[in-house]
């Protein structure tokens, strides 16, 4: 029996079961597709606030949490996310398996709840509540000034700035700007809001599911008219070209680094597997490099990693470090990746660095939302997520695959975070 169905229900819709007896909670992602736009960032994050506690159904957030309740307990939230052209907005559930309560019609009542949470919002005279959007909104605000309170990310948010505007995805703000918020009241949020839930979506359907009840229930509550789907750009590689790097002074007790290095390697590229096998082995965790090498052996600093983000083709490492140990520190960092070029890996490395990524995947198997997100992105590369591929792919990689992906490894840029005078 194929545990696996994709089931068009709309011109620009799709509905994707995954049949799973293994999990207790049946879990719905609810995705819609648009193209990038940095002041969907805050207008989203302030909607998002409001979609998750009222409704044209449930005004209230009391009415809303009751709601919940009765439907025992069941979990809503939202996410935003963005690959350099491609942006799509999630509204996450997961409610209890059927099985295991006595309502026969729950699953019907999940529906028509989510339904009505996203499609059926409380708006008046082209407006929401101002009482519950002022509330949105100074949630909103109160992230957007902490982050920039924040010395441990100022460097790494800082850096990402430097490789590109604001207006692009690399280095727009994940909670939102300010002059943005600003502009947004209770009426031109509607705009958002009508913009949104006419764009395509998916519905991903994971669990102990019954493929024909969960179809028909989709197509009674989510028969909506969308617009044409459409094809973004999702990756676009970093230029290799050096920028000028930045220091900010800061009252800080030690400093912060954030180092760019461009790659050229992207998600859908031969080489993709390698240069992520790679960075797990430069700078994923304690095991690494960096750690061992940076931090261990020679004591430069207090914590280090590194990430690869193969949308763009970077990678990034983020330091803290005493401040007299700054230049010393990104010396041995840039030394280290030229190791990495002539080969100085051995086999227990790449081994361990193989178990941790292997581990990982076989730990997605058992968490639905993982599973469901990897799968999401994926679809949005027109490739299928198959866990057991992916490793069997990660298990014939060489040293001499992942000399030659350390080889594209160029410096771009850093951000130093530092006490003035120092």
């Amino acid at each position: 029996m194929n545990n696996k169905k994709t089931i068009r229900f709309q011109n620009n819709c799709r509905l994707i079961l995954q049949k799973d007896k293994k999990f207790k909670y049946i879990g719905v992602e609810v995705v819609f597709y648009d193209k990038f736009d940095y002041k969907n960032i805050t207008a989203y994050n302030v909607l998002s606030r409001i979609l998750l506690n009222s409704s044209k159904v449930y005004k209230t957030m009391k009415e809303m949490n009751q709601k919940k309740e009765e439907l025992y307990d069941v979990e809503l939230n939202t996410s935003y996310k963005y690959w350099y052209k491609l942006a799509t907005f999630k509204v996450i559930g997961n409610f209890i398996n059927p099985k295991y309560v006595n309502n026969k019609n729950y699953e019907e009542e999940i529906f028509s709840f989510l339904s009505s949470t996203i499609f059926n919002q409380n708006i008046e005279n082209h407006s929401f509540d101002k009482d519950l959007f002022n509330i949105a909104k100074d949630l909103v605000a109160n992230s957007i000034l902490l982050q920039k309170d924040q010395p441990d990310s100022y460097a790494f948010i800082s850096l990402l700035k430097m490789l590109g505007t604001k207006k692009q995805a690399i280095a727009a703000s994940t909670i939102g700007e300010k002059k943005v918020l600003d502009e947004l009241n209770a009426s031109n949020l509607v705009d958002y809001y009508l913009h949104l839930i006419n764009l395509p979506f998916d519905i991903y359907v994971y669990g102990d599911i019954q493929f024909e009840k969960i179809k028909r229930l989709v197509k009674k509550y989510f028969n909506n008219q969308t617009t044409t789907r459409k094809k973004y750009q999702l990756q676009k590689a970093l230029n290799p070209n050096n920028i000028k790097n930045k220091v900010i002074y800061r009252d800080v007790l030690q400093a912060k680094v954030a180092i760019c290095y461009t790659t050229g390697v992207l998600y859908n590229d031969k080489d993709y597997y390698a240069m992520r096998l790679l960075n797990n082995l430069f700078g994923e965790n304690q095991q690494s490099k960096l750690f061992q090498e940076i931090r261990e052996k020679q004591g430069l600093c207090y914590s280090i990693f590194s990430t690869f983000d193969s949308v763009y083709g970077t990678i990034i490492v983020y330091t803290g470090i005493p401040i007299e140990k700054v230049k010393e520190t990104i010396s041995a960092i840039n030394q280290l990746i030229d190791d990495l070029k002539e080969g100085k890996i051995s086999n227990k490395d790449i081994e361990m660095a193989k178990i941790d990524i292997i581990s990982s995947l076989n730990q997605v198997k058992d968490n639905m939302f993982k599973h469901m997100n990897l799968e999401i992105r994926a679809a949005c590369y027109n490739q299928e997520y198959d866990v057991e591929k992916i490793i069997n792919l990660y298990q014939k990689i060489t040293k001499n695959d992942l000399i030659e992906v350390a080889k594209k490894i160029q410096y771009k840029t850093h951000v130093v975070v530092t006490k003035k005078g120092k």
